[in-house]
């Protein structure tokens, strides 16, 4: 009796350290220091880079809240622009905000649903208030870098976007095509013009997307062919009024043509000399 007691009580322990170490695996989604980077392509090119960030914290309806910021580049109206996106929070594995001037917090994610559970999230671009229902299909995860991230694929209620389930959702950077849009896409889409390509938290690479930085390298202006057409719009950016949006990290890495880690005449030289020979 005694031996299958403590057989029992082996077995329940282990049952509880294996519990444990699952919930200690979970990675957050709102931390400080990070920030997230999506592209918006407008035929062959990248127009746009929108950075969303986690800068300070602050109160909403009595919630202790991070506030959530949206630095915009847009390349094509030569424009920048920085503001506050909404207010953000995390409660267990659920991620709420509060739209601008809104004391009602809506959920954007919730990392511990399990397939079948059926979920109200808002989350949708041209309106933060906008909430619809999504039913939770199945669970996925993801391996870069060192880590991994668990996560979950939805089909959102009422709209049909084919066979597969047109949402991933994962643990700690969100959708896999922008992390605060909600964007569907499946086999029988084109594709959406926004693409979520890098999490950082801080210095540290959480996150790539395979199609960040797309086409072939060296291809400046994106009409995928380098030819000196190229040499011309990486001078242009140089000298021109679009000169300051080479702030932008993604941008410089994918001009930093001699791998130097600025972009400058010598990018330019090195192109003209890539085609001479």
């Amino acid at each position: 009796m005694n031996t299958v007691r403590l057989f029992f009580i082996l077995v329940a322990s282990l049952a509880s350290s294996h519990t444990w170490a699952q919930e200690s695996e979970y990675r957050p989604f709102v931390e400080d220091g990070k920030w997230w980077v999506v592209e918006t392509q407008y035929l062959w090119y990248v127009s746009v880079v929108e950075e969303f960030y986690i800068n300070g914290d602050t109160i909403v309806a009595d919630q202790p809240c991070k506030k959530l910021m949206k630095r915009t580049f847009d390349f094509d109206k030569n424009e920048y622009s920085d503001s506050l996106y909404y207010c953000m929070y995390e409660d267990g594995r659920r991620v709420y905000y509060f739209p601008k001037g809104s004391q009602q917090a809506i959920m954007l994610y919730d990392f511990g649903a399990q397939p079948g559970d059926v979920l109200t999230l808002g989350g949708f671009s041209e309106d933060l208030t906008m909430t619809r229902e999504f039913k939770i299909v199945e669970t996925t995860s993801l391996d870069f870098n060192g880590y991994t991230y668990n996560g979950l694929r939805a089909d959102c209620i009422g709209l049909d976007y084919g066979d597969d389930p047109a949402f991933t959702w994962l643990e700690s950077i969100g959708s896999d095509y922008s992390p605060f849009y909600k964007a569907p896409s499946n086999k029988y889409m084109a594709g959406q013009p926004y693409r979520f390509c890098e999490c950082w938290v801080n210095d540290e690479q959480r996150y790539e997307s395979i199609y960040v930085y797309g086409g072939a390298q060296y291809d400046v202006n994106f009409d995928l062919t380098i030819n000196g057409a190229d040499i011309t719009a990486l001078y242009s950016y140089l000298i021109g009024d679009k000169a300051p949006l080479l702030r932008y990290k993604a941008f410089q890495i994918r001009n930093d043509l001699n791998g130097d880690g600025v972009v400058n005449g010598a990018d330019v030289t090195a192109l003209y000399n890539l085609l001479l020979n």
